[in-house]
């Protein structure tokens, strides 16, 4: 967050300068060895990951890079997948152009704890 009121463009309000200031966190190589500095360098008895299984790592992986921290326990909650997923099939003029996916997907939420945690059910 740089709180520098950026000048931005479309509909989301993107930020103009994400064009050549790319994140790791967006790119398919760049997210393990960026969140594992993370994971790695934050200074907190908790941490807590949220992670769909649409994203670049999967639950496996999460759990692999988080076990450095402590035992790791994972809470899956099914959601609904964004309206684009639902509605995204129609081009501007409302012809079909596509088939709907899958509409749900499976939000995972990785709690570390130095120290022994108890989650509810």
């Amino acid at each position: 967050m740089l709180w520098d009121r950026p000048e931005t463009y479309g509909v989301a309000n993107k930020r103009i300068d994400v064009r050549t200031r790319k994140s790791a966190f967006n790119s398919r190589p760049g997210i393990g060895p960026a969140l594992k500095a993370v994971i790695e360098t934050v200074r907190a008895p908790h941490l807590i990951v949220s992670f769909n299984d649409e994203g670049y790592l999967s639950r496996d992986q999460l759990v692999e890079m988080l076990s450095v921290r402590g035992p790791v326990q994972v809470i899956e909650i099914p959601r609904p997948r964004y309206v684009g997923a639902r509605i995204g099939i129609h081009n501007p003029r409302g012809e079909k152009v596509g088939t709907v996916g899958r509409l749900r997907n499976v939000e995972y939420l990785f709690v570390v704890s130095e120290g022994a945690a108890s989650l509810a059910a």
